[in-house]
């Protein structure tokens, strides 16, 4: 069986052409990585508000979001703009739970304990049948706090809140 040589020179130029791509891939993602992020900038929830055309609860949920993925990324500021964005998305919909339980399980993990008490605090005033948030405070009061009255009393809470 024979190659033409036409086949072979497409073959080779599609060869090259990959290298190519590969190589100005690998260029480019190495001088992204030495320049440092820039810190995002978390908006009040007033102008949030009169920006969202009364989608209060959209709004919420595409900041939450923008929470994770900002949590999920590597970060050159620790992390301290995460409690923003999770203030944020519960005071423009008080009713959801998730970044009240994001806040208080992942603060902790890049020390800030009272952050996340405070969140779960206004958490377990706004939604009374979530587990996750009495049970992750409890956690971090146990762990981060070697608090063990008050771990003792949200384990509790989330014990009875089935």
């Amino acid at each position: 069986m024979k190659i033409s040589k036409s086949k072979t020179i497409k073959l080779f130029g599609l060869i090259i052409g990959l290298a190519v791509v590969v190589s100005t891939q690998y260029l480019y993602d190495e001088e992204k990585s030495k320049r440092p992020k820039p810190s995002p900038y978390v908006l009040s929830a007033e102008v949030v508000r009169a920006a969202n055309l009364g989608l209060d609860s959209a709004t919420s949920d595409l900041v939450w979001l923008s929470a994770i993925q900002y949590f999920g990324d590597w970060q050159t500021d620790k992390y301290q703009k995460i409690d923003d964005y999770i203030v944020l998305a519960n005071k423009l919909d008080p009713k959801f739970s998730y970044p009240y339980a994001f806040g208080v399980l992942i603060l902790p993990s890049v020390n800030m304990a009272d952050e996340a008490i405070e969140i779960g605090e206004r958490g377990l005033e706004n939604i009374e049948d979530d587990w996750r948030i009495p049970y992750y405070m409890a956690t971090t009061y146990h762990i981060n706090k070697e608090d063990q009255a008050n771990a003792l009393k949200y384990f509790d809470i989330a014990a009875n809140s089935f």
